[in-house]
């Protein structure tokens, strides 16, 4: 069943007497709006909580949402950024939840009714298909419970205390934004059980310095590693045939980067463009946080040299502009 709410909601819907707007057959939620209540009851019937339903309730005093045993999916981002929420418990009629529903509510405690949606060290995780879903947690280590294969997209994001996660060798993917904007994380270890790392998927973690990326890995999204700004060096293994758009932009400290496979596909503008603007504080001072403050272009203004495999010049140019040609540094086999 879709989770997306109606292209016209307010002329289709109904609202109850808190004011939240349902489908006209009442199996849907399709938004929430309230800024008085503490605790919502999603009325009984209903059987969709849709995207963003909750979404920014940023200010609200809403601190807890009941969902009833009617509901068995649970829509994109549909509580994120509820800063008040403190408890949610998911029944044992869900059969779907879409991409961390819960994203950066921190005071939140989850729980879980569901077999197959279980609650591990405070990571929701779908034991059906092996993924993590989401983590609230205020560690500042974490460590993924073994057997999990996807972390999920946005499952992590915007996380603000942890500083190292621990991935066991089970996990294949590393989803879309799974740990984006999370500014603390300064270690992670990627095992060579990985194949993708997706969009967005460490974008603004402002204090990751260093990422080793196993030779297992075949494709790097877009932006993946976008606004990392103290990275100095990476290198990307002859297993990557393929590397997203954009995915360095930003990379203010990047001095160094090798790229191992003589064929692997760049996308636009891979190391950043000077038509992006970006805001910061200080770029120049490590010691601190770089918060938007101060325009600066997109470019990967530091970087020195891009290794790449004897012969592979012409390849490289093709995708590169031309202000890093001269970057260019052969590596003999």
């Amino acid at each position: 069943m879709k989770t997306k709410p109606l292209k016209y909601p307010a002329t289709y819907g109904i609202r109850d007497e808190f004011d939240a707007l349902y489908s006209a057959d009442g199996s849907k939620l399709l938004k929430y709006d309230n800024d008085d209540l503490k605790t919502y009851s999603i009325r009984e019937g209903t059987k969709v909580i849709c995207d963003n339903v909750f979404l920014l309730c940023l200010n609200f005093k809403l601190q807890e949402v009941i969902i009833p045993d009617s509901v068995e999916y649970i829509g994109d981002s549909a509580l994120s950024f509820s800063g008040s929420l403190r408890r949610v418990v998911i029944p044992k009629s869900i059969k779907h939840i879409s991409s961390n529903p819960f994203v950066s509510c921190r005071n939140l405690t989850l729980e879980s009714k569901s077999s197959r949606f279980i609650i591990d060290h405070g990571m929701l995780i779908d034991t059906k298909h092996q993924k993590l879903i989401c983590y609230n947690g205020q560690a500042e280590e974490v460590a993924i419970p073994d057997g999990v294969k996807i972390i999920g997209n946005y499952s992590f994001a915007y996380n603000e205390t942890i500083k190292k996660v621990v991935v066991p060798n089970t996990v294949v993917k590393i989803g879309n934004s799974a740990f984006k904007y999370c500014k603390a994380l300064e270690q992670i270890n990627i095992p060579n059980s990985v194949i993708g790392i997706g969009n967005n998927a460490f974008n603004s973690c402002l204090s990751l310095r260093q990422i080793h990326i196993p030779n297992s890995v075949k494709s790097i999204g877009a932006c993946a590693f976008e606004d990392c700004f103290y990275m100095q060096q990476i290198l990307i293994p002859d297993s990557v045939v393929r590397i997203g758009d954009v995915a360095f932009q930003c990379c203010k400290h990047l001095q160094q980067i090798t790229i191992s496979n003589p064929t692997t596909i760049l996308g636009e503008d891979v190391f950043g463009s000077e038509n992006t603007v970006f805001w910061y504080e200080d770029f120049d001072d490590e010691n601190d946080d770089p918060e938007y403050d101060m325009e600066c272009d997109g470019l990967c203004d530091r970087l020195q040299q891009i290794f790449i495999p004897e012969g592979s010049e012409e390849h490289f140019k093709q995708m590169l502009s031309k202000e890093y040609w001269d970057k260019l540094t052969n590596i003999k086999k």
